[in-house]
Formats: C-alpha cells, structure tokens, sequence
C-alpha cells in the first residue's frame, strides 16, 4: 500500500518538515511519496494567498512560482482506494482536478467541507455528478454549525 503526501497547500517549510519527519520510516520502506506541489483544478503555477488564519486561497497564476498539479495528472497510473484532504477551503478545486481518478478508481473520500468558502453540498453534488452510485455521510460539526467532514464510498459488492 503507497501513500501520497502532497505538501505544499500549506505553503510552510515548518508543514513541509513535519511531514517528512512524520513520513520518515514509511518514505524509507517506500510506502509514502511525499510530492512539493499544490493540488488544484488545472496543471500549471500558482501562488498561495494568506488571510488571517492558516487558511489559504490557491489561485493559478501564468507568473505564480508554486507548482501545480491536477490528481489526475500526479495519479493517471495509479489505482487510489482512498482519498483524504484537507486543503484550507480548495477542495472543490482539488476534486475537479480529480474528475478522471474519482470516475475510473471511485476511491472512498473522506474531504473536509468546514472552511468558509467550502459548501458540503456543492462538493458532494460535484462527485455524485461524476458517480451517481456515491453515497455519503457528513460528520462531526465545528462551532459554527458547518459540518466537519463529508465521508463519500460506493458499495462494493460483496465477495
């Protein structure tokens, strides 16, 4: 089983560390790839915005110096069975980049929705337009009444 950490979302050398040091004997036994990129909706640049908080707004950008990457471009020949992300409020952006991965592995997903400009339902309507056979749970809840995590899988048959 292989893991993909993709790091730079938080745009800190501090997040960067961490995961490497977190990462370490599993990136030495080659089941962690830990890739220094920004997940989004198109292949290119981009740069990273701060607001007050950790959260961060990725826009692409022709001058940006951050690359960025689509799922679909980083994973084309890898079969994924699950996807976590928390990715500051991007990851609509991050899971329109991952339209042909959802589509041809149908991974369970497991996304935060409790950022400010996330909308649980709009991710979820995005993925189940995608895959109709999506069902869902939304979990947990933050102080300010949006759901925290939005759980999606398909049913498998059993064998």
């Amino acid at each position: 089983m292989r893991f993909l950490f993709a790091c730079k979302i938080l745009s800190s050398k501090n997040w960067w560390k961490r995961g490497i040091r977190e990462f370490a004997r599993y990136i030495a036994e080659g089941k962690v790839e830990i890739q220094d990129v920004a997940v989004g909706e198109e292949d290119g640049y981009c740069s990273i915005s701060t607001g007050a908080s950790i959260a961060k707004t990725v826009e692409a950008s022709a001058n940006g110096i951050i690359p960025l990457t689509r799922l679909d471009t980083l994973l084309r020949d890898t079969e994924v069975t699950f996807l976590k992300a928390d990715v500051e409020g991007n990851e609509l952006q991050m899971l329109k980049g991952a339209k042909e991965l959802i589509i041809r592995c149908k991974p369970k997903i497991a996304i935060t929705v409790y950022h400010a400009q996330n909308d649980c339902w709009e991710i979820r309507d995005y993925v189940l337009s995608l895959v109709p056979e999506y069902q869902y749970q939304l979990k947990g809840m933050v102080a300010w009444g949006k759901p925290l995590m939005l759980h999606m899988w398909v049913k498998r048959p059993s064998t």
